[in-house]
C-alpha cells in the first residue's frame, strides 16, 4: 500500500485553478508537484480571465485579471521548467468573453495556450436575457462560444492587434 500514485494508465485533470484565480487556494508549484506526484498522464492549470471585469472589479478585491492573466502564464511556464516529467498544458479559462472581445483578444495574444475553456458565469451583467432553464442556458452558452470563436478567428486574421 503506501503507492500514492494513482492506478490509471492516462487519468489528467484539465481543470484546476490556482491562487491566481478568485476561487483557487493552492499555490501553482504545490499544485503541480501533487500531480506529478499523482502520476497525472496530463495536468491543465486553467485560471480565471473574467473578461467582463478585465480592467478590476471590487468584487474581487480589486484585481484585474488583465495581471492575473500575465502572472498565471508565467507562473504556468516557471513550473513546466521545474515539473520537466510533468506533462503541465497552459490553459486558461475565459469567462464571459463575448461581453469584453478586446480582453479576450488581448488574453489569449501572445501566450501559447495549449487549453482554452469558454465559461458564462454571469448573466446578471446581460439583463436582457431572461431566466432561463437548464437546456436553455447550455444552448446559449454553446451559441455564444460558437459566435466569440468566429468573432476571434475573423479579428485575428483580419484586424490583427497592433
Amino acid at each position: 500500500m503506501g503507492d500514492d500514485t494513482l492506478p490509471y494508465r492516462y487519468l489528467a485533470d484539465c481543470h484546476s485553478h490556482s491562487d491566481c484565480s478568485f476561487d483557487g487556494t493552492e499555490d501553482m508549484s504545490r499544485m503541480c508537484a501533487r500531480a506529478e506526484a499523482l502520476g497525472l498522464a496530463y495536468y491543465a492549470v486553467t485560471d480565471h480571465c473574467e473578461c467582463d471585469q478585465y480592467e478590476g472589479s471590487e468584487q474581487f478585491g480589486g484585481r484585474k485579471y488583465y495581471d492575473v492573466v500575465r502572472r498565471a502564464y508565467r507562473e504556468l511556464e516557471e513550473n513546466q521548467a521545474r515539473f520537466p516529467r510533468l506533462r503541465l498544458l497552459k490553459g486558461i479559462e475565459l469567462g464571459q468573453p463575448l461581453q469584453n472581445l478586446p480582453a479576450a483578444l488581448d488574453a489569449l495574444d501572445g501566450r501559447q495556450y495549449d487549453f482554452v475553456i469558454g465559461s458564462l458565469h454571469d448573466f446578471s451583467v446581460m439583463p436582457s436575457i431572461p431566466a432561463l432553464s437548464a437546456t436553455e442556458s447550455i444552448s446559449f452558452f454553446l451559441a455564444s462560444m460558437a459566435n466569440f470563436f468566429i468573432a476571434f478567428l475573423f479579428m485575428y486574421y483580419f484586424l490583427p492587434l497592433e
